[in-house]
């Protein structure tokens, strides 16, 4: 049962990554957002229990190294990027990258990896919650849009918290990706709300 659950969430994550990476709203966001998916999917595929008699157990730890010391503070970066509409563009995001896998790296070393992941899972929580109740791009209020986007916002938090209280427990990967995809959602709602708001502030 674990194994289609990992199977079914790892094809979802992977094609809401694609729905958010074709959004065309003029900002470099879309793809960090879709890495931080295609990396939860990764690591769903090389940590479910069959695939564990198959790989080896250095591409298990692998896949969730990158889901939650690098995927989830991407994420909640991207979910601050959105909510304050900065714009990053692609150089910033991949110095973000290369800062978040060399911050896991000096922390492993240090031996505190676990209380890194523990202050990640609390950062992107706030992140979540931030993005709730300060996003303007879906203001207007009495919209379906608006209703679904809050909506997912919610879930995506309640999820986090749930990944928190189940850190140490197989179950927590899960979480990860159920909150993954209601972020995913709330992106796409996100992303196509930009695009008809203003359809000329493309990427050149």
């Amino acid at each position: 049962m674990l194994n289609i659950a990992f199977t079914l969430l790892g094809g979802l994550l992977i094609y809401a990554g694609y729905l958010v990476w074709q959004q065309k709203n003029g900002l470099w966001a879309n793809q960090p957002g879709a890495l931080s998916l295609w990396f939860c999917a990764f690591a769903l595929v090389t940590n479910a229990p069959l695939a564990k008699t198959i790989f080896e157990p250095e591409l298990a730890s692998m896949g969730m190294n990158l889901t939650v010391f690098v995927g989830l503070p991407m994420m909640a970066l991207v979910l601050i990027d959105f909510t304050k509409q900065w714009q990053w563009q692609l150089v910033t995001w991949g110095r973000i990258f290369l800062g978040l896998a060399a911050m896991f790296e000096l922390l492993r070393r240090a031996e505190s990896g676990n209380n890194y992941a523990q202050f990640i899972f609390c950062a992107c929580a706030i992140s979540i919650a931030y993005t709730f109740l300060k996003s303007k791009h879906l203001n207007t209020e009495k919209s379906p849009t608006f209703n679904e986007s809050r909506l997912m916002l919610g879930i995506a938090l309640i999820l986090m918290a749930a990944s928190f209280l189940s850190f140490d427990t197989s179950h927590a990967l899960a979480w990860n990706a159920l909150a993954l995809l209601s972020l995913s959602r709330y992106l796409y709602l996100a992303a196509s709300k930009m695009a008809l708001c203003s359809p000329s502030k493309l990427p050149k």
